[in-house]
């Protein structure tokens, strides 16, 4: 299509200066895409390296960017304005979220381009063309054109693409419907634009060849959020405590009755915020079991210990699991945050004292959606008995998922729970920490936190996690 003829017309951005990351970050969240000035080889470079980790690339290289002059943006010869609304990167297994593409201020020439944005369209579809969207966001063939549940739209018309015979038959009038949500605007040497890759169509462009222009594909730095799950997400009443004591005795071979069967009652140690392993250690501890038997006691137990919950959470007038106020539309919230959030890759695990097996079995009987959680990523209590150290779990894991080591610095995890335990864990890693008040834990005893000789304040306190949208949306999201 021809660029006078884009339906949305001509736009004149207001650009921000390449070195203004707070304000570029900002629009991206807000608008996802964002207009640049000040565009030299060492601005683009240092703003993508500032904004996640550079995409290799796949064509002429110049200082850490993609350089393209005669050439395409993958280091082709071909008419830009034969080239249809397009995700950039489709050659990755995902595509990288960022796009940055700008001509450099030594550029001799200016040019022209085309952006649509994707979210428009498919919510224009889903209103006016249900059939088409349905066509649109299946996943048959090569998969969704447009994913529902991540908001990745990912388009690539070329000779390769396998569309459904249904959407290939009305491939035309998705392409009009494309085109009618485009808008043009011009560039200047030294001006250009970033976007939200996973959102923004790149469309055909008048961009002469006579020019200097750097693309990079950048993904975004890596932000886990760690949730903890008892007194946070869910309160699990008596039923879960009662299961944990069946399953002691059982490997102890007590039984009920007997003198020395042991109890929460007799037993007094708390709970809260300890991991499930050094729970158990001290119970076994108090109850005289000797150090030396305590590590085949403990296999026993954590291989028992399934069976147990599941019969005890199906038992006649086993104590309900609560799911913890507003819970379930702060997981909405969370995903949509995801999906908004382009200058950050959010992963969102848990991170809790309880086992695997007896984590997924409150959250199971609570009938909490956690399709949310990685659980490649997250934490859990089975392994490590000092609560600091499932932060450490959490960081190795998403080194594995990533491939690459120090991907996540602790200053940027940040950590969700409602104990003294989860403060003192979070700040002795060097975490962020959000302390709400839905377990059993007032405001004032999570304020500031003393134990072990050491004070420990978490970065904000609030009654629920819906209080703290803003709060984080300002240390995840930007």
């Amino acid at each position: 299509m021809a660029i006078q003829h884009s339906k949305l017309g001509f736009i004149s951005p207001e650009f921000t200066p390449a070195s203004n990351l707070d304000a570029i970050r900002e629009a991206l969240f807000r608008k996802g895409v964002v207009f640049i000035s000040g565009c030299d080889d060492e601005a683009v470079a240092e703003l993508s390296k500032q904004l996640g980790r550079v995409a290799q690339a796949h064509s002429d290289v110049d200082n850490g960017t993609t350089v393209t002059t005669t050439k395409g943006v993958e280091g082709h010869e071909y008419d830009r304005e034969e080239l249809f609304f397009h995700t950039s990167g489709n050659s990755y297994e995902v595509p990288p979220r960022l796009l940055i593409n700008a001509l450099d201020i030594q550029s001799p020439t200016s040019g022209e381009t085309l952006l649509a944005d994707g979210h428009q369209i498919a919510e224009f579809l889903r209103t006016h063309e249900p059939a088409l969207y349905d066509l649109f966001t299946s996943p048959k063939y090569s998969g969704p054109l447009y994913d529902t549940h991540t908001g990745v739209i990912r388009l690539s018309l070329d000779d390769s693409t396998k569309l459904s015979p249904g959407l290939a038959e009305r491939l035309p009038e998705l392409k009009k419907i494309i085109s009618d949500h485009a808008f043009a605007f011009t560039l200047a040497p030294g001006q250009g634009y970033i976007i939200d890759n996973w959102r923004f169509l790149e469309g055909p462009s008048n961009l002469p060849r006579e020019r200097k222009a750097h693309r990079v594909l950048t993904f975004p730095h890596v932000r886990p959020l760690l949730i903890d799950i008892d007194g946070t997400l869910c309160r699990a009443g008596k039923t879960s405590l009662k299961a944990w004591f069946r399953c002691i005795n059982k490997v102890l071979n007590r039984s009920e009755g007997d003198s020395n069967y042991i109890t929460f009652e007799n037993t007094m140690i708390p709970i809260d915020g300890k991991t499930h392993l050094s729970f158990l250690h001290a119970i076994l501890l108090r109850h005289g079991i000797p150090e030396s038997e305590i590590p085949s006691l403990t296999q026993e137990f954590f291989a028992l210990q399934p069976k147990i919950l599941k019969e005890t959470f199906e038992e006649p007038g086993a104590d309900p699991c609560y799911i913890c106020t507003g819970v379930p539309e702060m997981l909405v919230w969370f995903g949509e945050l995801k999906k908004r959030a382009a200058t950050v890759d959010i992963q969102i695990g848990l991170l809790t004292g309880n086992s695997q097996v007896n984590a997924l079995t409150k959250l199971r009987a609570s009938t909490l959606d956690t399709s949310l959680f990685d659980l490649d990523i997250s934490a859990f209590g089975d392994v490590q008995a000092k609560r600091v150290n499932l932060v450490h779990d959490a960081i190795r894991k998403l080194e594995v998922k990533y491939g690459i080591e120090g991907i996540v610095a602790p200053k940027n995890v940040t950590l969700v729970g409602d104990t003294p335990l989860d403060v003192e864990c979070a700040k002795l890693a060097g975490c962020k920490i959000l302390a709400v008040t839905t377990g059993v834990y007032k405001a004032e005893q999570l304020r500031e936190v003393h134990l072990d000789g050491g004070v420990f304040v978490p970065d904000l306190v609030a009654a629920k996690m819906e209080d703290a949208k803003s709060w984080f949306e300002e240390v995840i999201a930007l």
